[in-house]
């Protein structure tokens, strides 16, 4: 997340020895909440996980939901749809 926590799926994954290593998790129950992407401080979601969108938009997030729905059905998420380039390297090559 932007402010350097986690967000992971309930029962997903065991978040404890994150935790125990000082990180801030959050969790969420839909399936497709946890699969976020962050770029800078907006978080992009799909729009299929709607409790996700307003429980990060409650924790002050910047949250920007988008209709992926047709991806979801090849087992696709945001993460691995996307290649991340940084700024100044892109404008170099």
């Amino acid at each position: 997340m932007p402010d350097g926590s986690l967000l992971s799926g309930t029962g997903l994954v065991d978040t404890e020895p994150f935790r125990s290593l000082g990180y801030r998790v959050h969790t969420t129950d839909e399936p497709l909440g946890a699969n976020v992407l962050c770029l800078g401080n907006v978080v992009v979601l799909s729009a299929d996980a709607p409790r996700t969108a307003d429980q990060l938009t409650s924790m002050g997030f910047d949250v920007r939901p988008i209709a992926i729905g047709e991806f979801h059905k090849l087992e696709a998420g945001l993460t691995c749809m996307s290649v991340l380039i940084e700024g100044d390297r892109a404008r170099d090559e």
